[in-house]
């Protein structure tokens, strides 16, 4: 039997036990990563009081962890990895909210899964996601820290789920293997996303009719994930050349926020552009050079702006 090199091989566990903080976000979006690498990647969703991955994503590719089962029964962690890591190359480990304050087995059963991939010398990394604005979530990720960083890559996710990069500051923060920052990514976007229960990159590849340019959006927020010196070391640099092309099409720049599901059709968006298209050049001009410039740049703003007005009423 051929012998299976495992240095080829991945397991990322996300976590924060507080929830809302965006691991199913996370876990989707390395996992859309590891699809374009063509390394297969699997999804343990952990979470089984909300499902959020599944919820997202589907049933395809995922094995759901239930509290209530015995797992891996009559099974070593070496034997776990060999059946997993054999068809795929990442394995993900999407965990539910307080999954590491309680004693569980499905805790213990991951413990003895991921001493046993580093055994075996696959890459193991605990992503500890800490969401803005959100009481106790840096310290929380310090205790995680405290727990798997003399084992594992310890990652610190930084995920602006809200916009405002608040994140809180703490003097004796440790030193991370590496920090990821998540760009914030508009609620509109996020429901648009959530309009089909399939992984994410099968949305970004065939956009629903009618939101080609949100898919686009989606793709650039995916894409600054995929430039990270640490997600490169996993995946190497195809993702970013998939995600520029797909991602292509997005607005440059928009003038007015996204508010709701409407506001991210391609006519709004394309309508959205247009005024700030406008509204730069608008404020670029000057009355002193040119009256009649001046004069048309102002019609130009206005026009738009009605077009938008009207789209929206």
């Amino acid at each position: 039997r051929t012998v299976m090199n495992y240095k080829s091989c991945h397991l990322g566990v996300i976590v924060q036990n507080a929830g809302g903080e965006g691991k199913s976000t996370v876990t989707e979006g390395i996992t859309a990563l590891g699809t374009i690498a063509a390394l297969s990647p699997c999804v343990l969703d952990a979470d089984p009081g909300m499902r959020g991955f599944v919820n997202r994503s589907g049933h395809e590719g995922v094995i759901e962890l239930g509290w209530d089962q015995t797992h891996g029964a009559g099974e070593d962690g070496a034997t776990w990895c060999e059946k997993h890591f054999a068809d795929h190359k990442v394995v993900l480990v999407d965990t539910g909210a307080n999954f590491f304050s309680a004693t569980h087995r499905v805790q213990s059963y991951l413990y003895g899964v991921m001493q046993a991939a580093l055994e075996l010398g696959a890459k193991v990394t605990v992503y500890v996601v800490v969401g803005t604005n959100k009481a106790g979530s840096l310290n929380g990720a310090i205790d995680f820290h405290t727990r798997f960083s003399q084992h594992v890559d310890v990652v610190l996710v930084r995920n602006d789920r809200d916009g405002s990069a608040e994140f809180g500051k703490d003097t004796l923060s440790p030193t991370w293997s590496a920090t990821l920052e998540i760009p914030h990514l508009p609620p509109a976007l996020q429901a648009y996303r959530l309009t089909r229960a399939e992984p994410l990159l099968g949305i970004l590849r065939n956009p629903t009719p009618g939101y080609a340019m949100a898919s686009a959006m989606i793709a650039q927020w995916l894409l600054q994930l995929a430039r990270t010196d640490y997600m490169r070391s996993i995946f190497g640099d195809v993702a970013e050349r998939e995600l520029a092309t797909l991602g292509a099409t997005a607005p440059k720049a928009l003038r007015y926020r996204l508010a709701n599901h409407h506001m991210v059709k391609d006519e709004a968006l394309q309508a959205n552009a247009a005024v700030s298209n406008a509204w730069q050049a608008f404020r670029t001009s000057s009355p002193d050079a040119s009256g009649e410039a001046f004069a048309q740049a102002a019609r130009e703003l206005w026009r738009a702006e009605k077009a938008m007005n009207d789209m929206l009423a």
